[in-house]
């Protein structure tokens, strides 16, 4: 229904998703679920979806500054739900002395010290590829966009333009047969690179933990590093923000890239060094970039990369679709209720990290998102 959509509430059967969850007989517990959130501001859904498998459970909505509530409420809570702006470093988990597990909303989890977390038998959740399909949609729209700039038949200042060829100043190239190095060869890079093989791309991938067959099998060929981005016409970042991701692409890329290429960012702001591509756009080193995430999120806009000519910046949107947005808070409260019933969900981040065996985890790695 359009109301829901517009309170970004999405429209299903909360007892659908707790019977999934498998959450133990509510008769038998009253959970204490510490929801952390400014992203939707209304999280009446979360909280009804809990209520469904436990109707006496409590829950408590804050914001990012908690202290207060951690003392009174998140120290004997039993599970966290955290959006992903909310930060949970080790001095705040070693606080939780009753939790079962932290479900964050989103695909990045680079605010909760997952080690922290593990060290205290807490599995952490994100939820993985919920927007594939919509951050392919928002990597293919840059591309054709960039490639085709619309020229409209009437210029910005009312005068109208020549009619045919003469209207470009500078003619268009085709999309098709140009090179698209996907970096992080997950869920999502592996849904952007089919999209792009699909409009004619060559798409070339990436990624230390997916061996080149698996990606031949998809028709893209495994590069290694410095070999992919100097072929590249477009470089699209898919890889999760981790201690072997911080900045993991600056100068020295920049440098091996053609002056001609395009630089997508729907990953993390931070997987970039910010300041060496403002550098680089400066300098001509490479031509254009449209990054849907900035290093310090939210931002202030004074930041030099607002700044910078050649630069296409989206609001950290590229995810958003109320199919997305639905699946997003369905499966984390899902994720939740399940580690609530002592079970470790497939979105586990931290599950190498537990003590003892986690069966029922397929856990990912930093590159994958």
């Amino acid at each position: 229904p359009g109301s829901c959509r517009s309170r970004m509430c999405p429209d299903m059967r909360t007892s659908q998703v707790a019977a999934q969850a498998h959450a133990p007989d509510p008769v038998g517990g009253a959970p204490r679920v510490w929801i952390i959130d400014e992203e939707w501001g209304d999280v009446t859904f979360e909280a009804d979806l809990v209520r469904q498998a436990f109707p006496s459970a409590q829950v408590l909505h804050s914001g990012y500054a908690h202290e207060g509530d951690l003392a009174s409420f998140g120290r004997t809570c039993d599970l966290v739900i955290a959006q992903i702006y909310a930060d949970l470093p080790a001095e705040v988990i070693d606080q939780l002395d009753n939790c079962r597990g932290i479900a964050v909303m989103g695909g990045g989890f680079d605010r909760v010290d997952v080690a922290a977390a593990a060290r205290r038998g807490i599995p952490v959740t994100n939820v993985q590829g919920y927007c594939a399909e919509d951050i392919a949609q928002y990597v293919l729209t840059a591309i054709l966009l960039d490639a085709k700039t619309p020229v409209t038949a009437v210029a910005e200042d009312g005068r109208p333009r020549p009619w045919g060829l003469q209207a470009y100043p500078t003619l268009p190239t085709l999309v098709a047969g140009r090179a698209l190095l996907v970096v992080g060869y997950g869920r999502i890079g592996r849904t952007v690179g089919a999209r792009a093989r699909g409009i004619g791309m060559q798409v070339l991938a990436t990624d230390p933990h997916v061996d080149a067959q698996a990606m031949a099998a998809d028709g893209v060929e495994k590069v290694e590093w410095d070999q992919g981005f100097s072929r590249a016409d477009v470089v699209s970042l898919h890889c999760n923000l981790g201690p072997g991701t911080r900045g993991v692409v600056g100068a020295r890329e920049f440098a091996l890239m053609a002056d001609h290429a395009l630089l997508i960012n729907t990953s993390r702001g931070a997987v970039l060094d910010e300041d060496a591509l403002v550098g680089a756009l400066q300098a001509g080193d490479i031509r254009a970039a449209v990054l849907d995430v900035v290093t310090t999120e939210p931002p202030t806009h004074r930041e030099p990369i607002f700044h910078t000519p050649h630069v296409t910046l989206t609001p950290h949107v590229s995810y958003v679709s109320y199919e997305s947005i639905s699946e997003l808070r369905t499966r984390c409260v899902r994720n939740a209720l399940a580690m609530y019933a002592g079970q470790v969900p497939t979105d586990c981040v931290n599950a190498d990290l537990l003590p003892g065996p986690a069966l029922a985890c397929v856990a990912p790695h930093e590159w994958k998102e």
